[in-house]
C-alpha cells in the first residue's frame, strides 16, 4: 500500500498525539474515567482517550470544511463521501484509527470548566470515534493557547479541559484534497501495455508493448523503441503524483489549457486506462496543469516526469532501420551497385563452430581477433542507423539498394528496399511498406559500412 505525500505528512503530525513510540492497546472500551499520566523519557502525558485501534470501525471529523466520515469494512476503509472526480487515500482511515488509538495531552488547563467559549469549546471541531461494539467517544477542539504552545480539547460530555501539542491543527482541520490519493496510477511501469500521445489533437506517437515485453512504436512510424527511453517514460508515467489540487468552482478550463489539452496522454496497464489531459506549464514551480480524461478536477504534477512530450520521436527510437538477430536466418540476398550477392548463414549460438558461403564459396575467414569476417560484414548490413523520421513525403521509383533476409522456418522473410529521397538520403520500405525514416546514403560506404565490409570479406575468401 502506497502512503503518498499528504499521508506521510499526517503519519509525523498525528504521530505527535501518541505520547511516544509505544502505543498502549487496551480492550475495546469507551471509558473516559479520571486521567491517569505515563512517563516516556523525561516527558509526562495524561492519556485523555485510550482504544484498541484494531476495534474502531468510523471516525467522523466535523470542522469549517464539513464532515468527514471514514468506515471500516473488514480491512479496508472507505469514504462515503468520495466524489467521482477523486480517489479515496485509503491508507488514511489505518493512519487515523493508530493515531487516534491513544491521545494524550500536555496538561490540563482546568477540571471542571464553566465557561467553555473562552477556550473556543462552545463551537468545537469534532472527532468522533467509533469501535466494533458501538461504544463512541467524541474529541472536541477548541482554540490555540495563548502562547500558542497547544491547544485546548476536551471530550464530550466532560468539561475537564486539557492542552495538547499544536501539531493537532493539521488533523482538526482536515480539508477535502487532505485525502485524496495523490497517486495516479495504481500499476507499476512493467504492467503498462500501451500508450497514446496526441499533441494538440494530432496523433504524436502510439507504443505498444509485445509478447516477449519489448516496445515497438506502432504509428505513425513502425520501429523499435530504445529501452532505456522507454524505460524512463514509463517510470515517469506510473511514479507520477498530484503535488496539490486546483480550486477551480469558478474557473475557465481555457485558463489552465485544459478545454481543448496541449496533450492528451492515454496509458493502458493490466488493471486499468488512465487518459489525462495535460496543459500550460507553471515554469517558476516546474509543474504542469492537467486533469483525469473524465473530471473537470485540475491538478498540478511534477513537469520532470514528463520531459518526452516534446521529445523528436528518432530520439524515442531504436536507431536500427532493422534488427535481426543472425542466429534467425539462413540466407541473405544483397542487391546493390547493380550486382547481386548471396550468403547462407549457418549460425547456433549453442556452438562455436559457425559455417557461412558467399556467392556459393566458404566465407569462414578469421580476422587477427579470431573473429569471423563474415559476422563483421553482417553487422553492417544490420547496423544501417536511420537519420530522421519523415512521416509525410512518399517512397517512389526504385530501390538502389535492396537486402533480403530468409529466416527460418515460421519467422517469414524480410526485405528492405532503400529508395532514393535526393542525393543525399534514402527512403525505406520493409515488406512494401514505408518504414516513414529517412538514411543517409554515405552509411553504405563509410569505413565500416556495407561496402567497405563486404569487399573485406571478398579478400578473405580464397
Amino acid at each position: 500500500m502506497k502512503l503518498y505525500r499528504n499521508a506521510i505528512i499526517l503519519v509525523i503530525v498525528l504521530g505527535l498525539l501518541v505520547g511516544g513510540y509505544v502505543i498502549l492497546k487496551n480492550s475495546d472500551s469507551g471509558s473516559t474515567s479520571a486521567p491517569s499520566t505515563s512517563t516516556t523519557d523525561t516527558t509526562t502525558k495524561i492519556t485523555v482517550l485510550q482504544t484498541n485501534s484494531d476495534t474502531i470501525s468510523e471516525i467522523a471529523v466535523a470542522n469549517k470544511n464539513g464532515k468527514f466520515t471514514f468506515t471500516k469494512k473488514g480491512s479496508s476503509w472507505n469514504y462515503a463521501e468520495a466524489a467521482k472526480d477523486f480517489k479515496f487515500n485509503t491508507a488514511m482511515g489505518d493512519i487515523y484509527a493508530e493515531s487516534l488509538s491513544n491521545i494524550q495531552a500536555e496538561s490540563i488547563i482546568e477540571k471542571n470548566a464553566s465557561n467553555l467559549a473562552q477556550y473556543g469549546l462552545d463551537k468545537p471541531v469534532t472527532v468522533s470515534i467509533k469501535t466494533n461494539s458501538g461504544v463512541i467517544n467524541v474529541v472536541e477542539i477548541g482554540n490555540m493557547t495563548p502562547t500558542k504552545e497547544g491547544y485546548y480539547l476536551k471530550l464530550k460530555n466532560s468539561n475537564m479541559v486539557y492542552s495538547v501539542d499544536p501539531a493537532i491543527s493539521d488533523y482538526v482541520i482536515l480539508k477535502p484534497d487532505d485525502i485524496r490519493d495523490t497517486a495516479l496510477f495504481t500499476s507499476n511501469s512493467s504492467d503498462v501495455v500501451s500508450i497514446s500521445l496526441q499533441k494538440k489533437g494530432e496523433d504524436s506517437f502510439t507504443a505498444k508493448k509485445s509478447d516477449d515485453n519489448t516496445w515497438n512504436m506502432i504509428s505513425p512510424v513502425v520501429g523499435g523503441i530504445d529501452s532505456s527511453n522507454m524505460s524512463s517514460i514509463l517510470d515517469g508515467i506510473t511514479g507520477t503524483a498530484i503535488v496539490n489540487f486546483i480550486d477551480n468552482k469558478d474557473i475557465d478550463l481555457d485558463s489552465f489549457g485544459l478545454k481543448v489539452p496541449e496533450y492528451t496522454l492515454v496509458v493502458q496497464t493490466v488493471k486499468e486506462k488512465i487518459t489525462l489531459l495535460i496543459g500550460f506549464e507553471d515554469r517558476q514551480n516546474a509543474l504542469i496543469f492537467a486533469r483525469l480524461g473524465d473530471s473537470n478536477k485540475i491538478f498540478t504534477v511534477d513537469a520532470n516526469n514528463f520531459t518526452f512530450l516534446d521529445k523528436p520521436m528518432k530520439e524515442l527510437m531504436q536507431s536500427l532501420v532493422y534488427l535481426q538477430n543472425i542466429t534467425d536466418v539462413t540466407n541473405i540476398t544483397l542487391e546493390m551497385d547493380g550486382k547481386t550477392t548471396n550468403s547462407s548463414v549457418n549460425s547456433d549460438p549453442n556452438s562455436k563452430e559457425d559455417s557461412f558461403t558467399l556467392n556459393g564459396k566458404s566465407a569462414n575467414a578469421m580476422d587477427s581477433d579470431d573473429s569471423y569476417i563474415f559476422k563483421q560484414y553482417y553487422q553492417a548490413l544490420i547496423g544501417v542507423k536511420f537519420d530522421d523520421v519523415s512521416t509525410k513525403p512518399k517512397p517512389a521509383g526504385k530501390p538502389e539498394i535492396t537486402i533480403t533476409y530468409t529466416r527460418k522456418a515460421g519467422l517469414g522473410n524480410v526485405k528492405l528496399e532503400y529508395i532514393p529521397m535526393d542525393k543525399d538520403y534514402y527512403y525505406v520500405l520493409k515488406n512494401g511498406k514505408d518504414m516513414n525514416v529517412v538514411v543517409l546514403k554515405k552509411q553504405f560506404s563509410d569505413k565500416g559500412g556495407i561496402r567497405d565490409e563486404l569487399n573485406i570479406l571478398k579478400k578473405s575468401i580464397k
